[in-house]
């Protein structure tokens, strides 16, 4: 068996437990039961799924029919067509990159926090290079109808106790298994997971010594443990399940202690929130309860087991089971779950395609070796030459004259090639176009529109018909979010100085959880929402912005002057914010544009540019100021700045 990555078989970053050898039994028996329900479950998809991935990488012959054309020594080509229809899907994917917004949604949430907890998702995207793990489980999608993706914990470094969020992905579709009963596009009802890795025995016994991964027997009458053990290999497995937990919610009066410094007391307020975030929260505060209620929550746990015990018990920190499902098309047919991607439909006219391009390309090739018509007088002494004649390039063919056939050899003309192949061909073409909902503008190609307009709208009518996967990619990237988000508070829960990312991708840090000046940025305070946007990236937005801002000014020059500064902004060479800058100032002094109000300027004077004396001249006029702006659009064009 080859080894797999998808589960990190060293210690957890969270703290793990040891469990009795009773209650390891117990869970792994639980989890052998439900992987054997799963895979009941999910035993058409999985099939499925496995035939929907050989096809696209080139598996497209019936075994049966490919058999059969060996021993019979004719050809099988292969024209694979099919990447190119997913490369669609996933490339939509890819120029409109999601970003996760952040929203306050209670009265203890604030805009600032929630600003901050955005460029920390954006940190924690850019430090997982996140566009590849996104990328990747949408490719999954729709290949084979599921993709996944996981968020993790790890420790800082060597020498700290801090720990750090990363989006992480799954490479193998087929290792994840979820809760039959689960529903919706995340799957967030779940009630457990199995992530399943086969790992060679001595691999097994150096990483886990005094453990022998197998029982004496195979199986004990509880599950099937074929899906456990083989003679070579282990099965290693995350199990991921949620246990339930008694709890009290609370309504609660907070009456704040006054601070040192502070000249009025501060407000009480109200919350609501369970008994044991309550004594951690506020253990030194006055509070006064109003309401109070019993209530039932989960607390998620992971298991590192193989088919008989419990190697490692993590609790995990989030609400969520951090494992994040991207579905492709799915529909319910009498109760029962189908998944699918864009190649389930395409196999057959990209079957068809093959044939038919085989059945041309034979005949072709075969078309110069019509067999001659001649007499065994005439080539018996030179049999073997004749013999040879397919295989060798002979200059001359000899031959004797013979009485009885006094033309010679003949050789009939080659039959012409039937113009049903190439019909056929062009059928199964618009077949696979029909099927994917992707016609030939989307993939780049000539078709019969000629106009702008008509192009864009059969580009769109392609985008459309396969938007499903992409709609619930976006899904799965919200949910990824709210993982996040609730794993935050809990990871970062002390005095840190955070990194964050902004929309243009420039680095910053923050303190948060301590004073810093006059604020504080709690982030166990508060409760906050996500929502995900699709688009452009900043550096596309931009460029787009300067070419409009280009075709404006040519069309109307008078406006050169009063954007001049912004359109230098938005240029993507060395040296544009000085010009802009430069820009900017000789339009204020101008008149063109008011400047700011400034310290220690009286308003509605002009502020000097550094180093001028005051009412010095102007270094340039406005017809200087217009041959700087033709210079600019002279050095772009109309071509978009190379990001």
């Amino acid at each position: 068996m080859i080894e797999d990555t998808t589960i990190d078989t060293e210690k957890h970053p969270m703290e793990g437990e040891s469990v009795s050898e009773r209650e390891g039994a117990d869970i792994s028996a639980e989890a052998v039961e439900n992987l054997a329900a799963c895979i009941t479950a999910e035993g058409d998809y999985r099939e499925e799924a496995i035939q929907d991935l050989e096809f696209r990488i080139g598996k497209q012959w019936p075994i049966h029919i490919l058999n059969a054309r060996a021993i019979s020594k004719q050809p099988c080509l292969q024209f694979n067509l099919i990447p190119k229809f997913v490369r669609q899907v996933t490339g939509d994917g890819r120029q409109n990159v999601p970003g996760i917004n952040i929203v306050p949604e209670n009265s203890l949430a604030s805009i600032e926090v929630a600003e901050i907890l955005k460029g920390v998702v954006r940190y924690i995207e850019h430090s997982s290079k996140a566009s590849y793990v996104y990328s990747k489980g949408l490719d999954q999608s729709a290949s084979c109808g599921r993709g996944w993706w996981r968020v993790d914990t790890e420790y800082s470094d060597d020498e700290s106790f801090d720990q750090d969020i990363f989006i992480r992905p799954i490479q193998n579709a087929l290792s994840v298994y979820v809760d039959p009963n689960a529903v919706g596009p995340t799957y967030q009802n779940a009630e457990w997971y199995v992530i399943r890795q086969w790992i060679n025995k001595k691999t097994f016994e150096r990483k886990f010594p005094g453990k022998t991964g197998q029982p004496e027997a195979l199986s004990n009458g509880v599950g099937d443990y074929k899906d456990w053990f083989n003679e070579d290999s282990v099965c290693v497995a995350e199990y991921w399940r949620k246990e339930p937990v008694e709890d009290e919610l609370l309504e609660l009066q907070v009456f704040p202690t006054r601070q040192e410094g502070d000249t009025v007391e501060p407000e009480s307020y109200k919350v609501v929130i369970t008994k044991q975030e309550m004594l951690a929260k506020f253990a030194n505060i006055n509070v006064v309860v109003l309401r109070k209620r019993k209530i039932t929550s989960p607390k998620v746990v992971r298991y590192l087991i193989t088919g008989y015990e419990v190697l490692e018990r993590t609790e995990w920190p989030s609400k969520f089971i951090p494992i994040v499902p991207v579905i492709g098309e799915e529909f319910n047919v009498d109760g029962k779950e189908h998944l699918s991607g864009i190649i389930r439909d395409m196999k057959d006219p990209q079957r068809a395609y093959n044939y038919w391009m085989t059945m041309l390309t034979e005949q072709v090739a075969l078309a110069p070796k019509v067999p001659w018509i001649v007499s065994d007088f005439m080539i018996e002494p030179y049999k073997q030459e004749w013999d040879n004649m397919n295989e060798a390039n002979y200059p001359y063919i000899r031959f004797r004259s013979d009485p009885a056939h006094p033309t010679g050899p003949q050789r009939p003309q080659p039959a012409g090639i039937a113009s049903g192949y190439s019909q056929m061909m062009q059928i199964c073409q618009g077949a696979l176009n029909d099927t994917s909902g992707i016609f030939k503008p989307a993939l780049g190609q000539e078709s019969n529109e000629t106009s702008g307009r008509a192009i864009l709208a059969r580009q769109k009518e392609g985008d459309t018909g396969s938007y499903v996967y992409i709609a619930n990619w976006l899904l799965a990237v919200q949910f990824t979010g709210e993982i996040i988000v609730d794993l935050v508070p809990k990871i970062f829960d002390t005095e840190r100085v955070l990194m964050i990312l902004d929309e243009k991708g420039d680095m910053s840090s923050v303190p948060v959880n301590q004073p810093f000046g006059a604020k504080i940025y709690d982030l166990r305070q508060g409760k906050y929402g996500v929502r995900v946007t699709s688009g452009p990236s900043y550096s596309t937005k931009r460029s787009e912005a300067a070419n409009s801002m280009l075709e404006f000014v040519r069309i109307y020059p008078d406006a050169a002057p009063v954007i001049g500064d912004k359109l230098a902004r938005m240029m993507d060479w060395e040296g544009s914010e000085e010009i802009a800058d430069r820009l900017e100032q000789l339009a204020m002094r101008n008149g063109i544009l008011t400047a700011p109000p400034q310290p220690g300027v009286a308003p509605g004077s002009i502020p000097q540019a550094p180093g001028t004396a005051p009412n010095a001249a102007p270094v340039a006029g406005p017809a200087a100021q217009e041959a700087n702006i033709d210079q600019l659009m002279m050095q772009n064009g109309s071509q978009t700045p190379v990001v």
